[in-house]
């Protein structure tokens, strides 16, 4: 949707009708991409869904809803055979299970936060096409009032999906909302910010380029920049402290646990952990709260040894905290599989 946004908006400008496409669920398929999208007009579409096996029954579909003004969202099965699937780049065939909805049901600041790059999560009602936006920032919003309304739950799940980063999409109830609602999250990658350049900073960054997030590296020489960016970081994202400097790690800890950063780690022996504690009470007025958001020593017991490997303890601590899972093996729970 994001890479959509700008030729939307253009479409959208111009008086052009539009249709997205977005995936409500899919099975089988095997490994695909997350977060494809489709927009169609009657004479132009851009983007994919399932790798490109499913557009062009969705296509047909999308340009059916345009001929209809009556109508605002379609729910349709694409049902795809493993042939279609290979030519695609499909490890096997499946059914896309697809929402089509008027570009036009989501205003302007919908659209203008995509391209600014925000996070934003939306809620559509599959059976009337009232759609919601909510962000860090804001609480509910109706992006076309007159419609059903929307309840506090609904504000609440939003908010969560955009303080624990990219989430498959869902289709859920909700007491006091007729209908089922599809809700999606729009989210940049996650950031960690790494204080301190040491062999393990090299290995981090490798290990987050992986996962495609976004890394930054600070020296000890640049404390009041670090500080600067940990203090803007999202519930997604993640300070990752490696200096030995006590002064100089307190402060960059002091701003991101201040501020709504999702994860805070902190390298170092439990001395160093303790002499930082009482830098950040005593020079930073550091609350209890803020101190236990603090992972230090920083990383999970996978028994690591080399850089590389303690940077996979780390990152992996970070996602489970972003994500609220406990890190333990999963054999061990009985909960849902994937986050």
């Amino acid at each position: 949707m994001r890479e959509l946004a700008s030729t939307v908006t253009e479409w959208l400008t111009a008086g052009t009708e539009v249709v997205l496409g977005r995936a409500v669920s899919m099975e089988g398929f095997g490994g695909r991409r997350s977060g494809e999208a489709l927009a169609v007009t009657k004479r132009e579409s851009v983007g994919e869904l399932a790798m490109g096996a499913a557009n062009q029954l969705a296509i047909d579909e999308a340009r059916l809803l345009l001929a209809d003004p009556s109508r605002s969202v379609a729910m349709i099965s694409v049902p795809v055979g493993d042939q279609e699937a290979a030519a695609a780049g499909l490890a096997c065939g499946g059914r896309a299970n697809i929402l089509l909805q008027r570009a036009s049901t989501l205003d302007k600041s919908f659209w203008n936060a995509l391209i600014g790059g925000e996070d934003v999560a939306l809620a559509t009602n599959l059976v009337d096409g009232a759609v919601w936006l909510a962000t860090l920032d804001l609480s509910l919003q109706s992006l076309n009032s007159g419609r059903t309304s929307a309840n506090s739950l609904v504000s609440s799940h939003l908010q969560r999906m955009l303080s624990k980063g990219p989430l498959v999409p869902q289709t859920l109830t909700f007491d006091g909302v007729e209908g089922d609602v599809f809700v999606e999250a729009f989210t940049a990658a996650p950031h960690i910010v790494v204080f301190g350049i040491a062999v393990l900073s090299d290995a981090i960054q490798r290990q987050a380029d992986l996962l495609g997030w976004k890394v930054s590296v600070h020296s000890e020489t640049s404390v009041v920049e670090a500080q600067q960016v940990a203090a803007t970081l999202r519930p997604v994202d993640g300070l990752v402290v490696l200096s030995h400097d006590i002064q100089a790690s307190s402060a960059v800890l002091a701003a991101a646990a201040k501020g709504r950063t999702g994860y805070l780690g902190a390298l170092g022996s439990r001395h160093t952990q303790s002499a930082r504690r009482a830098e950040l009470v005593d020079f930073h007025d550091a609350t209890e709260q803020q101190l236990a958001r603090i992972h230090g020593p920083v990383g999970l017991d996978l028994g690591s040894r080399t850089p590389e490997e303690t940077a996979v303890a780390v990152v992996a601590e970070m996602l489970s905290v972003v994500r609220q899972r406990s890190g333990v093996a999963l054999v061990s729970t009985s909960g849902s599989i994937n986050g």
